[in-house]
């Protein structure tokens, strides 16, 4: 499998956990930073998992850039 589709791949994976984990109920939610509805809202354990997001996502940006087999 080349470098560009295991970064591709790792991407959707990345997004798709991220969004799972931003959407679901977890215990290291925290308090809430601004709310977007009236049930829902940005809480302070979101910003782990948008963080981990960010460097998976850059790690995939590098290996697409290595290119190659």
């Amino acid at each position: 499998m080349s470098d560009r589709v295991s970064a591709a791949l790792l991407a959707v994976l990345f997004t798709a956990l991220t969004v799972v984990a931003v959407l679901g109920r977890d215990p290291f939610a925290g308090r809430i930073l601004f709310s977007v509805t009236d049930t829902h809202g940005v809480h302070l354990g979101d910003l782990l998992f948008v963080g981990a997001w960010v460097v998976g996502l850059a790690g995939c940006w590098w290996l697409w850039r290595r290119g190659g087999e």
